[in-house]
């Protein structure tokens, strides 16, 4: 229950967020077949993002490369997230990872 309201709360001030951080952080990226693990882990350490995801959602042993050079987070996360259910929404520095729904 604290974890579902704790989400409900970074979600509604990710709803107001701004993301300037993540469109002006480019990067540069060459990683073949690793997993999403990985490449979650070094995006971190070279900008300083911060990742919230549940593991439940997210499989972070999915294999995937991604080779970009002075692209922004948000074409970085499109490309590994391509095909799957993962959205996710930026704020400043923090990024959380989120199922979407389809729309009824």
């Amino acid at each position: 229950m604290k974890c579902t309201l704790l989400m409900l709360f970074v979600f509604v001030g990710l709803a107001f967020a701004d993301s300037g951080y993540a469109q002006k952080t480019m990067l540069n990226l060459s990683m073949e077949n690793r997993t999403v693990d990985e490449v979650l882990s070094e995006i971190q350490k070279n900008t300083g993002f911060v990742f919230f995801y549940n593991n439940n959602v997210v499989d972070t042993d999915r294999k995937v490369s991604v080779k970009v050079k002075n692209e922004n987070v948000f074409k970085v996360l499109d490309q590994i997230f391509q095909g799957t259910s993962v959205g996710y929404k930026v704020s400043e520095k923090n990024i959380v990872l989120y199922e979407k729904t389809l729309p009824v």
